[in-house]
């Protein structure tokens, strides 16, 4: 018999790439979300983690032997802009999934967190996922706090990240950029990603701690512009602001107050061929 697993915020980008992944691995998956997914639509449930009565009454009803919470604000402009959303849908919706799944404990819990969980970098959403997290950590069962870093591939908004850095270079060649393009990003594939959180919720070792996962391609930004102008083949106009604008990290999320073990892939895939990929993807949908 196979297994169960409900993926919150399945239809997100993460979330596509784990349910994509679990199907193809033999799960019985179930994707909640409010949002409609471009794919796996038959597996689709539009429910609410901000709806009390009716994401704990589903949960009541539906036993599964694996939860992946994915769901939540994960924009870190749209937490600064509303704090109270942020806060309501983060903490109060993992709130109200562990006080259900507390009813029995029987299910295996997956959370994603991030790297801007510890430290002050990332605002008002880090301040979120620490608090989801402390909450995590007073679940009866098993479970697991991943803390993911820079992803990026098919797939992600063009809005922030490495994805709407390639979207905005690639329709005018400039960027205004938060920093001073010394800072380090450990990028990671969005498929990479969901490997690891696979093995690691089928495996032993991780339960009940706190795990970092990172991928072996680092760039400072720098770095990653230079290699941007070489693939588009013509110059960027750089505007670099204020280092620590936008409360981000320059070096390292890591904190001495609490150190994760970090996984990274075993294999990766090559890091020039993917951004040309998604160049590609989003020239053809533009």
């Amino acid at each position: 018999m196979s297994k169960k697993a409900i993926v919150l915020g399945g239809s997100g980008f993460i979330g596509s790439a784990v349910v994509r992944l679990l199907a193809a691995s033999g799960f019985t998956v179930e994707n909640w979300d409010i949002c409609e997914p471009k794919e796996y639509k038959e597996l689709w449930k539009k429910i609410d983690i901000s709806d009390e009565s009716d994401f704990q009454r589903q949960l009541s009803t539906q036993p599964s032997d694996l939860v992946f919470h994915l769901a939540g604000v994960s924009d870190m402009v749209s937490a600064e802009q509303d704090e109270v959303k942020a806060y309501e849908v983060n903490v109060m919706g993992t709130l109200r999934l562990v006080q259900q799944l507390n009813l029995k404990a029987t299910t295996k819990l997956i959370f994603a967190s991030s790297i801007y969980a510890e430290g002050s970098a990332g605002g008002a959403y880090g301040r979120t996922k620490k608090a989801a997290e402390e909450i995590v950590k007073s679940y009866k069962g098993e479970y697991q706090i991943l803390r993911f870093g820079s992803v990026y591939g098919l797939g992600a908004r063009t809005t922030s990240g490495l994805v709407g850095i390639i979207a905005q270079i690639l329709k005018t060649s400039e960027l205004a950029f938060p920093g001073d393009g010394s800072e380090i990003r450990n990028y990671i594939h969005v498929d990479d990603l969901a490997e690891i959180v696979l093995q690691l919720a089928q495996g032993k070792e991780r339960w009940n701690k706190v795990t970092m996962i990172q991928g072996f391609d680092q760039y400072d930004q720098k770095r990653l512009f230079s290699l941007l102008e070489e693939i588009i083949q013509r110059p960027i106009k750089m505007t670099y602001l204020n280092p620590g604008q936008h409360n981000r990290y320059s070096i390292t999320p890591l904190r001495l107050s609490e150190l994760p073990a970090v996984v990274r892939p075993s294999t990766s895939r090559d890091f020039a061929s993917a951004i040309l990929q998604i160049m590609q993807d989003l020239q053809q949908h533009e």
